[in-house]
């Protein structure tokens, strides 16, 4: 009987010991899957491209980056900075509802749109968009 319960407890020790190692290969695995696939983009903002009069890439600070389609030409090309301002109570981009306007953040600029599409993009996306832009 003492020699079972030696062994129960032993093994009971190396279970106790492994759930971490497998618990953190565990996580390791779902981090890099999140970074393969599109996730919304939070706030606050680490920078936006744009790429044409109307359309302009966003990403955050944790990597994940969107594509907004907007309802008309409102940001120049050759800018490099517009405002976006999200809806009330919103703090990420998944939709167009998401967000309430957008503008180029030069003085005398197209104007103020809406955004019509959201497009997320993976990590691995979003690094090979606007090629012409550089490096974000």
């Amino acid at each position: 009987m003492r020699f079972i319960s030696l062994a129960a407890i032993t093994l009971a020790v190396a279970i106790a010991c492994a759930a971490p190692a497998i618990q953190s290969r565990a996580d390791d695995r779902d981090s890099r899957d999140r970074g393969a696939t599109a996730q919304c983009v939070s706030t606050p903002l680490r920078g936006s491209r744009v790429i044409d009069d109307r359309t302009v890439i966003v990403d955050d600070w944790h990597g994940n980056a969107a594509v907004l389609g907007l309802t008309g030409p409102c940001v120049d090309r050759h800018t490099w900075s517009v405002r976006i301002r999200l809806s009330p109570q919103r703090d990420e981009i998944c939709r167009a509802e998401d967000v309430d306007s957008i503008a180029d953040s030069n003085p005398g600029s197209l104007g103020v749109c809406a955004v019509r599409s959201v497009e997320l993009l993976s990590r691995a996306d979003a690094g090979q968009r606007a090629p012409d832009r550089g490096v974000w």
